[in-house]
């Protein structure tokens, strides 16, 4: 799924549910992305090493109680690649070139791990975008409705510098089908018969003494009912949660 976000500098084309750096479409664009964050958040000096990853679990105790930075990225099953504050291997000056490198050699489907003030995560909760709205196109189609004539174009890394333009965002939000995603709407009221815990013991009961029957016939090679048992245990923890 498609998406559209508002930032500081304008429109911004991204997917929802993907962005994975190993993605054929997704992956230059969420290296870049990731090496981005970790550069800026980088900013003391670091060594790196590559040490055996059933070294990494006693490595990264080390780490946490000398209260240093680190970021591991897995480079093969039985290697990973440590960045740390602390004086562990050899010394980088450009942390830049060094992410590039570190997460073109992580295998699919890996993922690293940083200590919490180097967390890709809490730096992406400080990001000021906001939705502009999602569409069920794919990369494919959303890009070429961008380049199009007359629509919003698209940049290196998926601005939309023509989206302050109100024909060209009304020509790009009609053809890809751009929407806010309806809220879901809020919870019914419990029914009162559910609320009523004398009711739903009266029923338990019911249901044990129909389901104990049903057993006594299974004894004769007939299955038991796997519906009831389930009604049987949702009201049994339905009335053991309200007596608490």
């Amino acid at each position: 799924m498609s998406a559209v976000l508002w930032t500081e500098h304008g429109a911004k084309l991204t997917w929802l549910g993907h962005n994975s750096p190993h993605c054929p479409v997704c992956g230059p664009r969420a290296r870049a992305q990731q090496t981005a964050i970790l550069a800026k958040t980088i900013d003391d000096p670091v060594t790196a090493v590559q040490v055996a990853a059933t070294a990494w679990p006693k490595l990264k105790r080390r780490l946490q109680r000398g209260r240093h930075n680190y970021l591991r990225v897995p480079v093969s099953d039985a290697e990973v690649l440590v960045l740390s504050t602390a004086d562990l291997g050899d010394p980088v000056s450009d942390v830049d070139a060094w992410l590039q490198t570190a997460l073109a050699r992580a295998p699919a489907g890996s993922r690293i791990s940083t200590s919490k003030s180097w967390s890709l995560a809490s730096r992406r909760k400080d990001s000021e975008a906001t939705l502009a709205g999602i569409s069920s196109e794919g990369p494919a189609q959303m890009r070429a409705v961008a380049r199009a004539e007359g629509s919003v174009g698209l940049g290196e890394h998926g601005e939309l510098p023509r989206a302050g333009d109100p024909r060209a965002w009304a020509r790009f939000v009609r053809t890809v089908g751009l929407h806010r995603p309806e809220r879901r709407p809020p919870r019914s009221e419990p029914k009162p018969e559910d609320q009523d815990f004398d009711a739903l013991a009266d029923r338990l009961v019911t249901w044990r003494k129909v389901l104990d029957a049903r057993r006594l016939r299974a004894l004769e090679g007939r299955e038991v009912d796997a519906d009831l048992t389930a009604k049987l245990n949702r009201a049994a923890d339905a009335v053991a949660r309200a007596r608490r």
